[in-house]
């Protein structure tokens, strides 16, 4: 190939992805799979409101301009050069700027990415990070995790029943919850992930804890500051959903927001009255 079938090869690339560009829901496809790294037509065409035929004339476009590759479970994922455009369209063509709470939020993309990235197997690891710490706090320990709170008992098998029942209800009715408002937002298979990851990591790290004498000095600090521990963590939690929610552009966050929180009193309410 000379030096002229090489201009003009790479002219017709240009025009290609120039005329791919050239349109506002190529680009908001193209920064959607950006973000999340790939995506499938329930999920992009609900967060952009857009008819299965609109939906894959676009993204043929966009394969064709090498910006994006089909998988074979009909999920796209966006290649390096389309990586490379959605740079140059968030400088080029975007108007909106991020808030300081938006960018703050931008910390938790690489947990929420990876989850994305392996939908079929972050929901086993994780239920096998929670199941196995629950029980291992409960047998050797005789403790009880209820939402973020750390609880002692007497009895193993009390510990397990309460962490296990309490604070899985907790999760369960939050997961049906956004799986009824918002059931084409996201795979059934990661909502539940996203949902089950901040107790999953709590419980993990709380276990790994549980090898040293950590929960000892734990049990011995005062019950104020051991809330206010619980409160950051809840906090932190409740901002992890918020970002997911936001990734998968799902407004009113407000209702969310009193969902979640509900979701923390529970959880005190459990406290109260059976521990």
């Amino acid at each position: 190939m000379n030096s002229k079938d090489i201009i003009e090869e790479e002219h017709t690339i240009n025009e290609s992805v120039i005329k791919a560009l050239n349109h506002r829901i190529r680009r908001t496809l193209l920064l959607e799979l950006y973000k999340h790294g790939w995506g499938g037509y329930s999920e992009l065409s609900k967060t952009l409101n857009i008819k299965a035929g609109s939906f894959y004339h676009h993204m043929r476009l966009l394969e064709e301009s090498d910006l994006v590759r089909q998988l074979e479970d009909k999920l796209y994922e966006i290649t390096p050069q389309g990586a490379q455009a959605s740079e140059f369209i968030r400088g080029s063509f975007s108007s909106i700027e991020e808030n300081r709470f938006s960018k703050v939020l931008q910390i938790y993309s690489p947990l929420s990415t990876q989850i994305n990235s392996i939908p079929r197997l972050s929901f086993p690891i994780l239920i096998l990070i929670y199941l196995s710490g629950l029980f291992w706090l409960a047998t050797e320990h005789q403790t009880s995790i209820i939402g973020f709170f750390i609880v002692p008992t007497d009895e193993i098998l009390v510990a397990a029943v309460y962490s296990v029942i309490f604070t899985s209800f907790g999760l369960m009715g939050l997961f049906i919850y956004f799986l009824t408002v918002y059931k084409r937002v996201l795979p059934q298979i990661n909502l539940a992930s996203h949902i089950l990851l901040p107790e999953s990591i709590f419980i993990g790290m709380v276990a790994l804890l549980s090898l040293t004498p950590s929960l000892d000095i734990y049990a011995s600090i005062p019950s104020t500051i051991a809330i206010v521990f619980t409160l950051i963590y809840q906090l932190l939690s409740i901002s992890y959903y918020v970002h997911v929610l936001k990734q998968a552009k799902i407004r009113l966050l407000g209702s969310v927001l009193i969902v979640l929180l509900l979701q923390q009193y529970y959880h005190l309410l459990v406290l109260f009255l059976f521990v």
